[in-house]
């Protein structure tokens, strides 16, 4: 099981491992899609990897929320398109991985980089995740599994 809460935004979204994703709250949660391709890199990402950036579609707008697990839980519900994250720790991710997972959406490690970095994409953009894969390992980066979405 994983949780995230947004006590800012009044909204909480759980997964159980095979049974999908319930949100709630003030304002339960619902998958949206954004009008223009969303991306999340973390700062350390953009430092450890300036030059990938720049292969990015054009149409990608990045931005940075500071909270690994509500970027997570903005991928499982679509509000971000994809992201990428930088030394994370097994405590970090683990709830998020699960909703993206749960959600439809898919993840996967970046085996030779840094610690713990992470790409994961949301369910209706998964066509992101191939496109993404090819320009790390472009760049000499070692893409592990991909874990995709149980629901959709």
């Amino acid at each position: 099981m994983g949780w995230i809460s947004d006590p800012v935004r009044g909204e909480w979204i759980e997964a159980v491992a095979g049974k999908g994703t319930v949100s709630g709250g003030l304002h339960p949660v619902s998958p949206t899609r954004a009008d223009i391709p969303m991306i999340h890199l973390t700062p350390r990402w953009r430092k450890k990897r300036p030059r990938w950036r720049n292969f990015l579609p054009s149409n990608i707008k990045q931005r940075t929320l500071g909270s690994i697990a509500l970027e997570m839980a903005w991928v499982a519900t679509g509000r971000l398109d994809a992201a990428a994250w930088y030394r994370t720790h097994d405590w970090d991710v683990a709830a998020g991985m699960l909703i993206i997972q749960e959600s439809g959406g898919a993840g996967c490690h970046i085996m030779n980089g840094g610690k713990g970095e992470i790409l994961a994409c949301s369910a209706h953009s998964l066509h992101l995740l191939q496109p993404l894969r090819d320009c790390l390992e472009d760049h000499g980066a070692s893409v592990g599994i991909v874990n995709e979405g149980t629901s959709g």
